[in-house]
């Protein structure tokens, strides 16, 4: 049945993860029926179906409750002309959930982002989409698939309005933002999958959109009510301009998942201990007793195990560099290597020697003007369980606080003219010596916040609070980098400043609402003398074309006249000639051709005199038809 699949249907399946290339040769060929997590094919084999159909069935497959929902509903029709009464229940209730505005179901995920790209694409007014490279798979439709292998039957068009960018690499999207100002309309990533996002990663990608308006869109296919409730935007306490859900409709908190992975442990446990040894392990004893003519026992276990335990001392000296980091191997505390580049290395065991890995692709954050507090105070707001569901947990991923916590010893400074201004930044630097960052300088993170705030004090003391509220917040972000990466070259604490980012600048609350109808104001009038420049310069513009017209019309009018003169002229000319050739002849037309314009409707007969044309008789009949005495 497999192979008459892939005969009859491109890839062995309609739906595309679910193809013969997206697993192995040994998995399951054709399902058959399944009920809760187990399936089973058309042979009668039976699985554990661990992927749950694509991570959609959370209940297990038949749950019986879903089963009599379904069969109730389908007892009263479905697919009606017009819109059934159950499309807004549930409406409600995931707009409820979500907390969002609109919502508009689709038919599968693909669908979703595509239209949300459609629609970001509609906002803006243009065709770029950016795109995390890191991340596997978008849509099925030409704006995503052409960035894969599978781009055949795709137009080159097409291909050349999607960019990518790197995931937790917040410069590559700034660069992409750089090199196409003003034409990228969405920004599509997954808020997390294996990598947690590095502190500031999402925050900056959405204030990057925000200030190059464009739209940010985040997929929660996966992390949608997973790890949290609705989903990933609330965990890491973002929000997106369009979100796009699937697969799960459901959530499990993780305290309930933990219960049940300790049952499911407890009852291996007892299992093992309640069924004797499985005989394929005795026959392997016996195979081995058999050909190598050793049988083991209580003697030679505990040999086995001090051997083991040799090598496993020896083995802790193998140690791997990770991309992204630098190793160093000490002796006895003296440093013998500085500089170990990825990939396995090998130390002696401790305490002879030691070694450390210093991450010096990884950015770090830290914040002045807030905390985002990673254990806030009990009772001050609520909890959110998040698991990424694929890589190991750990204490700081379990949970996710969202209140930012307020220092108003840092927020608080002064500008040059003498005014207060409340201002949250946050500051990325990376490692450039590692010897230097581990040994020189004993907590970075105070010793950058130091520099930053006294780098940004000093920048500000030297500007008007409007400038910084409107047209200077990117030239403060650079002299602060600059100032601060010369003091911290002069400390040598082996540190190099990524950015600075201004992520809240506004006045106190207390006169926060005042500053903020001043900056309205301000932006009107920057409206209104665009508009009056636009309007003049529209005006301007017409005016000179009807000029312009008006003086090529005059030109053509003068060609014209001076053309049909010189035509006239010409004209006169040749009839002068010829009346001087045969004077008579031209007297004579001259007559017969004033009597028909001037009798043109009387019968004439002309009869020429003497000498046929100096004289000639004129005879009149009145007009054929005509009646007597007119």
């Amino acid at each position: 049945m497999r192979a008459r699949l892939r005969e009859l249907i491109p890839g062995g399946a309609h739906t595309y993860a679910k193809g013969d290339d997206q697993f192995p040769d040994l998995s399951p060929g054709v399902i058959a029926r399944g009920s809760g997590c187990h399936v089973w094919d058309v042979d009668g084999n039976e699985f554990i179906e661990y992927g749950m159909g694509l991570r959609a069935v959370t209940l297990g497959h038949a749950y019986a409750p879903v089963v009599d929902a379904v069969r109730d509903s389908l007892a009263l029709g479905t697919n009606f002309t017009r819109p059934a009464a159950i499309e807004l229940e549930c409406a409600e209730t995931f707009l409820e959930t979500v907390g969002a505005e609109m919502v508009k179901f689709t038919k599968d995920g693909s669908t979703a982002t595509s239209t949300a790209l459609k629609l970001a694409r509609a906002h803006t007014g243009r065709e770029l989409v950016a795109i995390c490279a890191d991340h596997p798979f978008f849509s099925y439709d030409d704006w995503f698939i052409c960035t894969t292998t599978m781009d055949g039957g795709i137009p080159k068009a097409a291909r050349s309005q999607t960019l990518r960018f790197r995931y937790n690499d917040l410069e590559s999207l700034r660069a992409l933002f750089a090199a196409h100002a003003g034409r990228v309309a969405a920004v599509f990533l997954e808020a997390a999958r294996t990598d947690e996002p590095s502190p500031g990663f999402l925050e900056g990608i959405q204030d990057l959109c925000r200030q190059n308006g464009t739209v940010f869109v985040l997929d929660e296919m996966i992390t949608g009510f997973r790890w949290a409730v609705p989903g990933a935007q609330k965990a890491y306490g973002i929000t997106a301009d369009l979100s796009t859900f699937g697969k799960a409709m459901e959530f499990v908190p993780a305290s309930v998942n933990v219960a049940a992975a300790l049952v499911m442990i407890g009852l291996l446990a007892w299992s093992v201990w309640r069924v004797p040894l499985p005989g394929e392990w005795i026959r392997v004893r016996d195979w081995l007793a058999a050909g190598t003519g050793v049988r083991l026992t209580a003697t030679r276990v505990r040999a086995m195990l001090g051997v083991a335990v040799v090598v496993l001392y020896l083995g802790s000296g193998l140690f791997t560099v990770h991309p992204g980091e630098v190793g160093i191997r000490t002796r006895f505390g003296r440093i013998v290597d500085s500089h170990l580049g990825p990939g396995l290395h090998a130390r002696l065991p401790w305490p002879i020697e030691d070694h450390v890995l210093v991450g010096t692709d990884h950015i770090r954050r830290i914040e002045v003007g807030f905390r985002s507090p990673a254990q806030p105070a009990p009772g001050t707001q609520a909890q959110a369980w998040a698991g990424t569901g694929f890589a190991a947990r750990t204490a700081r991923a379990d949970l996710f606080w969202f209140q930012k916590a307020k220092v108003s010893d840092e927020s608080f400074l002064l500008t040059g003219d003498e005014n207060l201004i409340d201002v949250a930044f946050t500051a990325e630097y990376q490692v450039k010596d590692a010897v230097a960052f581990h040994y020189d300088v004993a907590d970075a993170d105070t010793v950058v916040r130091s520099v930053t705030m006294a780098a940004l004090r000093a920048v500000l003391a030297t500007m008007t609070v409007d400038a910084v509220y409107t047209t200077k917040r990117d030239e403060v972000e650079q002299r602060v980098v600059r100032d601060v990466q010369q003091r911290l070259d002069e400390y040598g604490i082996g540190v190099r400043m990524v950015g600075v980012n201004l992520l809240s600048v506004h006045a106190p609350e207390e006169v926060h609402a005042a500053f903020r109808d001043v900056a309205s104001a301000q932006e009107d009038k920057v409206l209104i003398v665009n508009r009056a420049i636009t309007f003049a310069q529209e005006s301007v513009n017409l005016a000179e074309g009807d000029a312009a017209a008006m003086i090529e019309s005059a030109r053509a009018f003068k060609d014209e006249k001076i053309l049909q003169a010189q035509g006239d002229a010409l004209a006169f000319t040749l009839r002068e000639n010829e009346y001087r050739r045969a004077p008579d002849l031209t007297r004579f037309r001259l007559h017969l051709e004033a009597l028909e314009e001037v009798l043109p409707a009387a019968e004439k007969i002309v009869r020429p005199g003497r000498a046929d044309v100096k004289d000639f008789d004129l005879w009149l009949r009145p007009p054929l038809g005509g009646k007597k005495g007119q």
